[in-house]
């Protein structure tokens, strides 16, 4: 009787009559295992099979052979496969082993004596609090609002004379500067207030200088024309319109003392016409201006006027009789 082997995958447990490396029709690798002892006594099928079903017999087993060399075929390319997978799983392994981070030391080495550790800090004490609250405090002392109040004075008041001083356009350019630089609002306040007190002064002041520019040329010429009454006239009008200064004042004595020289001539020319009462009311007008550098004029207009009163009083004495 032919041995019967099986295929030792429990799931395909196909028999064929001969041991193979791999299965016919699963394609497992087998280990020789002999069938189980009632396949073992299974009659021989070469004894038992009919001349006329020997050919068919035959092809079969060329069938299981050619079957048999599928699954040594197939069984070889999974060993190649399975070969290149473990190849590159251990040059994955290699790979990442190269660049994981050293290992830890092994336990037995974990008895070799560890480096001392730091001493503990000690915790800080008071007179370094102290210390660091006396700086704090310092520093608080150096930057505290009502210092930087006291160091932006200086420019307050600086900015608060120029507004004062006309100078308008450099107190707004100081109190520009003055926000720049994060003064107070109080300061910012006074230095606006002086420059808003100022503007409105200081513009009429601009438009009166601009007037007496253009008026001073009018007053000369009336002057060296020997016209003060004209000069006088337009002058007073400026001043009713802009009020008076040191330089009118000084044009009003110009014309004064033009218009008593005037009057004094006039005088002279009345007393040498003899007209006593002619001369004595150009002296008195010319009095009246009280111009101290027609003095010495009129001192001695008044002599000649004196002379001509007694001329005249002799002259109108009649003669004794005879």
């Amino acid at each position: 009787m032919t041995e019967l082997h099986a295929c030792v995958n429990s799931e395909c447990g196909k028999t064929f009559p001969r041991a193979v490396n791999f299965c016919p029709y699963c394609g497992v690798r087998q280990q020789g295992t002999a069938a189980p002892p009632a396949a073992a006594r299974a009659p021989d099928l070469a004894q038992d099979i009919a001349p006329a079903g020997r050919q068919a017999a035959e092809r079969a087993a060329a069938d299981m052979a050619a079957a048999e060399r599928v699954a040594a075929y197939r069984a070889a390319a999974g060993r190649a496969s399975a070969g290149r997978a473990a190849q590159e799983r251990e040059t994955a392994q290699a790979t990442a082993d190269a660049a994981a981070p050293p290992a830890a030391a092994p336990a037995q080495e974990s008895s070799a004596p560890r480096a001392a550790r730091p001493p503990v800090r000690e915790p800080v004490g008071k007179g370094t609090w102290v210390v660091v609250a006396l700086l704090l405090l310092a520093i608080w002392l150096m930057v505290r609002p009502e210092n930087r109040t006291k160091k932006f004075e200086g420019r307050v008041a600086e900015a608060i004379a120029q507004a004062g001083g006309c100078r308008i356009g450099d107190a707004r350019a100081g109190l520009a500067e003055l926000k720049t630089a994060k003064a107070s609002a109080e300061q910012l306040q006074r230095v606006q207030q002086a420059i808003n007190d100022a503007a409105p002064a200081c513009d009429k002041a601009r438009q009166r200088a601009k007037a007496w520019t253009e008026l001073q040329p009018v007053l000369n010429g009336a002057l060296k024309s020997n016209a003060p009454d004209r000069a006088a006239t337009r002058l007073k009008a400026f001043t009713a319109k802009w009020g008076e200064d040191a330089e009118t004042d000084a044009l009003f004595a110009r014309i004064d003392t033009m218009r008593a020289e005037n009057l004094l001539d006039e005088a002279r020319s009345c007393i040498a016409q003899r007209k006593r009462a002619c001369a004595e009311a150009k002296i008195q007008a010319a009095e009246k201006l009280n111009r101290p550098e027609a003095a010495p004029r009129l001192q001695a207009l008044r002599e000649d006027l004196s002379r001509l009163l007694e001329t005249t009083l002799l002259d109108e004495t009649p003669a004794p009789a005879q």
